[in-house]
């Protein structure tokens, strides 16, 4: 498997997402039916939402 590079903010990036307190997060139902709703518009078995 190939090893995507690191990016240049990945620091800043993760901070970010720490300060959101979303990472290794309980499921939300919130969340939940929007991936529902993406994998029923594209017809797909599952969705997976990624945060950038």
């Amino acid at each position: 498997m190939q090893q995507l590079p690191i990016p240049e903010n990945e620091e800043a990036r993760l901070k970010t997402l720490h300060n959101y307190q979303i990472l290794n997060s309980l499921a939300e139902d919130e969340f939940d039916r929007i991936t529902e709703l993406a994998s029923n518009l594209r017809y797909a078995y599952f969705t997976c939402i990624s945060v950038r």
